[in-house]
């Protein structure tokens, strides 16, 4: 894989694992400059392969980003879902 956030990416075979260390880079500048501030990337592509893609422009910009994926058949979409999660929290907090 060749990832430059400033120029694109080109790789073969990426894992949605790859693809969310992308998004993650343009993520913290659109939402914040912390992990903890990212909303979380659920996979909805309906398969599990990995996929050639090839990426262009300014990956650290959202609309860029997202331009570059549907142009590849993909995208990233805002969404509510529910979500089952355990919360851990000090003993002292009621």
């Amino acid at each position: 894989m060749y990832l430059d956030h400033v120029n694109g990416l080109k790789g073969v075979l990426l894992t949605f694992k790859d693809l969310v260390s992308v998004f993650q880079g343009t993520l913290m500048r659109t939402y914040g400059n912390s992990a903890n501030s990212i909303p979380p990337i659920f996979d909805d592509r309906g398969f599990d392969m990995g996929i050639d893609i090839e990426l262009k422009g300014d990956l650290y910009d959202y609309d860029e980003l997202r331009k570059q994926l549907q142009n590849n058949g993909l995208d990233l979409i805002k969404c509510k879902r529910k979500l089952l999660c355990i919360v851990a929290k000090n003993n002292s907090d009621k």
